[in-house]
């Protein structure tokens, strides 16, 4: 093997090492009320609109974050919620708490299994007027070394 080839297969390694899943995690506001649907959230609209009941009119988007996979973090969302996201897509432990009046309440601990491309909505959580929901995306991730 020349030298050329030996740095190729390294840079090549190291590429594929470096790249993988991002996880994008979006606190959506579903309202009863009948409005325009927040343009951030066009390429998951139909998953909206298809995985939860017809009595939601309009969705806003009220945060989105970004993650690594696998995943161990924390992320403090709008609407005092606290989300702690933990392994693989295969298998992300995701855990959702509430700041109320000083104390943390728990509202959701579950794993889930994502694919890519493919959008999930869990949550009801209470809001005003109407219920917070997050939907999970992953996609593939290749970040510059």
């Amino acid at each position: 093997m020349t030298c050329r080839t030996c740095i190729l297969a390294l840079l090549l390694a190291s590429l594929s090492a470096i790249a993988g899943d991002l996880l994008t995690v979006r606190l959506v506001h579903a309202s009863y009320e009948t409005g325009a649907t927040d343009n951030a959230l066009a390429d998951i609209e139909p998953a909206l609109r298809n995985q939860l009941p017809l009595t939601f009119k309009s969705y806003r988007m009220l945060d989105k974050r970004q993650i690594r996979l696998p995943a161990k973090t924390e992320q403090v969302l709008v609407n005092k919620l606290i989300l702690r996201c933990e392994g693989p897509r295969q298998a992300l432990r995701v855990m959702v708490d509430r700041q109320e009046d000083g104390a943390t309440r728990e509202v959701l601990h579950t794993t889930l299994s994502l694919e890519d491309g493919k959008p999930l909505v869990i949550g009801g959580f209470p809001g005003e007027d109407g219920r917070l929901l997050l939907v999970f995306l992953v996609g593939k991730v290749a970040s510059q070394p």
